[in-house]
C-alpha cells in the first residue's frame, strides 16, 4: 500500500513539473462520457460536429474501452485509449486546452493532474426535472488518500456549462455551484435535425408496418446505491392482456428502455408488441426519439428533449410521492408540465386507446427552449472558444 501511494505522489509530482513546462494549446480539446465507458449525448454529438465544421481544432476522444476507441477511430476520428501507462494520452492532455465531458472529468482520465488548468466544458446529459448535483443532497464520501495526493497538484480550471433558457440557467448555476451559465442550447438537440436512421424503429416498422411506436424511457430511482431496481411492468395495475390488446387494435408497438442501472424486463413481462431495448455503449437516445411518435415517461430529462420537437408525451409518475420523499426531490411543479398524465397502467391504456394524446404546442415548448433551431453547437463553440483563449492566448 505505501509502496502505491508514493508511486501516485511521484506519478503528480513529475505530471506536475511537467505541466509547469508545457504550453496549452487553444486548438487541442479532449472529449468523453460516463466514465469513459460510451460514445454518445451531448458530448458526442459535440465532438462529430467539431469535427464536421472546424478542422482546424485537434479534437480527441478519450475512452476506456478498446472497443470503443476502435469504433470511433472506423469513423475517421481520433480517439485514445486512456490507462495509466498510456505516454500518448500523457501528452496530450498536458497540451489540452479544452475537456469537455457528461459527468466530470472521470469521463476523460482518472489522472486529474495532467488537466491542470484546462477549462473544463460540462455539457451534462440532459436538461433535469429531478434534481441533480449540490440540489440533489448527495453527499460525497471523504476523499481517499489517493485522491487527496493527486489533488495537491491539481487546480481545476474554469468549468462552464450550458442551458435551454434562463430559467433552467438558474437551476444550472444552483446545482453545478456555477457564478454564471449562458443559455446557449444543447448538441443533442441539433441532432434532431439530422437525416439519420435507428435501428430499433427501423426493425420495429418491419415486423409490424405503419405501426405507431411508443418508446417508454423511465428515469432511474438510485438504484446502483440502494440496489433496489424499478419494475414499472411488476406493479402500478400492469396488465398484459390488456396492454397487449390495446396494442394490437391500435396498431401500436412499445418500445421499453429502461435506465441502465435498472433492471431489463423478463420473459414473463415481454410480448410481440413490447420489444425490450438493449442499452449499448453506442445507443443514440437522439436518433430513437426522433423516430418514435409518442413518449411516456416520469421523471427523466429525455422529457425535454422529446418536448423540444412538440411530440405527444404522456407523463408516468406511477410512484410519484415515493419518488420524491425517498429518492429524488424535482425542480418544477410536475402538473404544470405539457402532456398528459397517467398514474398507473390502466390509464395509459386508456389514453392511447382513445388517442387523446396531442402534439405540444410551440407556445409551450418556448417556454422551456429560448432557441429551437440547429444553432447550439455552433453557439457553444464560440462561447468555449472565447474562454479557451481568453486563458490560454497569451502564454
Amino acid at each position: 500500500m505505501e509502496e502505491k501511494l508514493r508511486k501516485i505522489k511521484m506519478q503528480a509530482y513529475a505530471a506536475y513539473l511537467r505541466r509547469k513546462m508545457t504550453t496549452r494549446d487553444v486548438n487541442t480539446w479532449i472529449f468523453g462520457c460516463w466514465l469513459g465507458q460510451k460514445y454518445r449525448d451531448n458530448s458526442m454529438e459535440f465532438f462529430e460536429w467539431v469535427n464536421r465544421h472546424h478542422p482546424e481544432i485537434d479534437a480527441y476522444w478519450f475512452t476506456k474501452d478498446p472497443w470503443i476507441c476502435d469504433y470511433v477511430k472506423s469513423k475517421g476520428y481520433k480517439a485514445v485509449l486512456e490507462s495509466e501507462n498510456n505516454k500518448e494520452a500523457e501528452k496530450i492532455m498536458l497540451r489540452a486546452g479544452c475537456v469537455v465531458y457528461t459527468i466530470g472529468l472521470c469521463d476523460i482520465t482518472g489522472r486529474g493532474f495532467f488537466l491542470d488548468g484546462v477549462i473544463e466544458l460540462n455539457l451534462w446529459h440532459g436538461i433535469p426535472i429531478k434534481k441533480i448535483g449540490y440540489d440533489a443532497g448527495v453527499v460525497k464520501p471523504p476523499l481517499t488518500i489517493k485522491e487527496r495526493l493527486r489533488n495537491c497538484f491539481t487546480q481545476h480550471g474554469k468549468v462552464i456549462t450550458t442551458a435551454s433558457s434562463d430559467y433552467f440557467a438558474k437551476i444550472s448555476e444552483s446545482c453545478f455551484g456555477l457564478p454564471f451559465v449562458p443559455v446557449l442550447g444543447f448538441p443533442n438537440h441539433d441532432a434532431l435535425y439530422l437525416n439519420r436512421t435507428c435501428r430499433i424503429t427501423e426493425d420495429a416498422e418491419k415486423k409490424y408496418p405503419g405501426s405507431i411506436k411508443i418508446l417508454y424511457m423511465p428515469t432511474f430511482r438510485d438504484a446502483r446505491d440502494k440496489g433496489i431496481p424499478f419494475r414499472p411492468f411488476g406493479q402500478f395495475g400492469f396488465n398484459q392482456e390488456q396492454v397487449s390488446k390495446v396494442l394490437e387494435q391500435n396498431n401500436m408497438v412499445l418500445l421499453n428502455k429502461g435506465h441502465f442501472w435498472d433492471k431489463t424486463l423478463t420473459d414473463k413481462e415481454l410480448t410481440p408488441r413490447i420489444i425490450n431495448i438493449e442499452d449499448t455503449p453506442i445507443l443514440n437516445n437522439m436518433d430513437l426519439i426522433r423516430t418514435v411518435d409518442i413518449l411516456i415517461t416520469d421523471y427523466s430529462s429525455i422529457y425535454f428533449d422529446f418536448l423540444f420537437m412538440g411530440k405527444p408525451v404522456i407523463k408516468s409518475p406511477f410512484d410519484f410521492d415515493y419518488y420524491i420523499h425517498n429518492c429524488r426531490g424535482i425542480y418544477m411543479d410536475y402538473d404544470s408540465l405539457p402532456g398528459q398524465t397517467a398514474h398507473d397502467w390502466c390509464e395509459v391504456c386508456e389514453i392511447l386507446a382513445s388517442r387523446s394524446y396531442a402534439n405540444i404546442s410551440h407556445a409551450e415548448i418556448g417556454k422551456y427552449f429560448k432557441h429551437i433551431d440547429n444553432k447550439a453547437s455552433e453557439r457553444v463553440f464560440d462561447y468555449t472558444m472565447a474562454e479557451v483563449e481568453k486563458r490560454f492566448d497569451k502564454q
